[in-house]
């Protein structure tokens, strides 16, 4: 969409977690190697604010405020 980028975590139309991204925080987040093509399959860490709109929908306000998870490091014993 022109303003915001939608990050479905399920097929359009059945329950599961949508995450939406303003277009400014969309570019940011593609200047630090971020894309749809590099969050497919991918494990994620996304802080926002959940709101019921055609089911669970986070709001990401900042680049930060999303993470890819399988980039992390199993905690050392």
């Amino acid at each position: 969409r022109a303003r915001r980028t939608y990050l479905n975590f399920a097929p359009f139309g059945t329950e599961g977690a949508t995450v939406t991204v303003s277009k400014r925080t969309w570019r940011t987040m593609l200047e630090r190697g971020f894309s749809v093509a590099a969050l497919r399959g991918r494990r994620v860490r996304a802080r926002g604010i959940v709101e019921l709109w055609r089911g669970p929908t986070l709001d990401v306000g900042a680049a930060e405020m999303i993470e890819m998870l399988d980039e992390e490091q199993a905690p050392r014993r």
